[in-house]
């Protein structure tokens, strides 16, 4: 899959080609200082999956360096902080939709593991966040018994709800309980991590019939939403 990224003089309406590789290069932000481009791609290996790394340019003499290739997850989505020394990531892990700061060395630095709720039908996983100039930031907040409200951060402090949208309607029921489970696979050994949803007033000494949800995609997650 070929996808390259093209910049346009607004004056003259010229095109200039910024990335050529053999693979799709994707969702590009300009820093704030003008001074550099940070892109998702990856190089295509013509394989089933491949993970999207996080690339910065440098403008003034086309320099790219990956940030993120000795780290084994897929990032989703990639902003600039406001003062144009470091981004903000979002990528899945184990079910769950992760914030981070990730520096211009590579470092990252947890933010939130709680992003969900743009998708209600099924539980997989997702979300947004946005970051302001002063460092803020704001996303959906995701739980397993309610959908995403929105929270707000800054720093390290932990970030806050803003909002409870739907404890009118859901504060007064009993919910089912979520909890992951894992287990070895009998094809390859390796771990499978599912979702162990039990209904209200659930007694683990009884028996239950038991329906299986397997997302497709197949590469996909579900998670505790």
């Amino acid at each position: 899959m070929e996808v390259e990224i093209w910049s346009v003089d607004i004056g003259s309406g010229e095109l200039s080609q910024l990335t050529d590789r053999n693979g799709p290069d994707f969702s590009p932000v300009l820093s704030p200082d003008g001074a550099k481009l940070a892109y998702l791609g990856f190089d295509d290996k013509m394989m089933g999956y491949h993970n999207s790394d996080v690339h910065v340019m440098n403008l003034s003499n086309g320099s790219i360096e990956v940030l993120t290739a000795d780290f084994d997850r897929s990032i989703n989505d990639v902003q600039w902080a406001g003062s144009s020394n470091r981004l903000y990531v979002q990528y899945d892990d184990r079910g769950k939709t992760n914030i981070a700061t990730l520096s211009l060395s590579g470092q990252l630095s947890s933010v939130a593991d709680d992003v969900g709720g743009a998708i209600l039908g099924r539980p997989y996983t997702s979300g947004g966040f946005s970051v302001a100039n002063n460092g803020a930031y704001a996303y959906g907040a995701g739980r397993a018994d309610r959908p995403a409200d929105v929270a707000v951060g800054k720093g390290s402090s932990d970030p806050k709800r803003l909002t409870s949208l739907n404890e009118g309607l859901l504060g007064n029921r009993n919910l089912a309980a979520v909890e992951e489970i894992t287990w070895r696979s009998s094809a390859d050994d390796l771990e499978v991590q599912g979702w162990l949803v039990t209904p209200p007033g659930f007694d683990s000494s009884k028996k239950y019939p038991l329906l299986l949800e397997i997302h497709g995609g197949p590469f996909a997650a579900y998670g505790p939403h």
